[in-house]
């Protein structure tokens, strides 16, 4: 099966043989979808889908079941827009890891949908690039972020400035690390010792160090 998500918030369940609807599409509960992704929780699959909440103030990430199409329990409501969440596994929970555009990180337990962690960064995220892995036996989260609006004399807004791949520590949050880049970061994953940046400007390869200190 294939499950599909549309900037509309429509979620879609795919059938790869008949190639045919397998359930009736489904609504994420706010006007946009800004992110997917997919993990087993309880031994049954799941998949998140992130984006705006109903009220179109905030955000929030809904947690559907692929086997019946439905949604499953309430939505897990941030304060504002998500942009990027990821499934993984910490001190035995299965936990869903969430990053808004506000800057603001979140760890949710899955089976009761609550809210273990959080942190605020103060960095924008405009793109939703997130990816987990390990540096120097830490797991560590990395994504792209940027800083503030430059501005000119007169106060008016110019351009985005201060482009770069900031590494936290999954299980503290504890702010570990930052790479600045010259551009907008696109996406961003882990390749064995390598974190792997797509950025407006082209990709970038970075060998990730023995050591990572606090």
């Amino acid at each position: 099966m294939v499950v599909a998500a549309e900037l509309s918030g429509h979620v879609h369940f795919l059938d790869l043989v008949t190639g045919s609807p397998a359930h009736p599409s489904g609504k994420h509960p706010g006007f946009f979808t800004r992110a997917m992704a997919q993990g087993t929780v309880g031994g049954r699959p799941v998949v998140l889908t992130g984006g705006s909440a109903s009220d179109g103030q905030r955000g929030c990430v809904q947690m559907w079941d692929p086997e019946t199409g439905l949604p499953i329990g309430e939505p897990m409501v941030h304060d504002d827009e998500v942009r990027a969440v990821a499934v993984t596994t910490l001190h035995g929970l299965t936990v869903a890891v969430t990053r808004t555009y506000g800057g603001h990180l979140g760890i949710w337990d899955l089976t009761t949908r609550r809210l273990l962690r959080h942190r605020s960064t103060g960095l924008l995220s405009i793109r939703g690039a997130l990816a987990l892995t390990e540096i120097a036996d830490r797991r560590v989260l990395v994504f792209g972020t940027q800083g503030g609006f430059d501005t000119d004399p007169d106060g008016r807004r110019t351009m985005i400035s201060g482009f770069r791949v900031d590494l936290v520590d999954l299980a503290s949050l504890e702010h570990l690390d930052r790479l600045w880049v010259n551009s907008e970061v696109l996406s961003v994953t882990a390749a064995e010792q390598f974190l792997v940046v797509g950025c407006m400007c082209g990709t970038l390869a970075l060998r990730c160090g023995d050591t990572l200190a606090p």
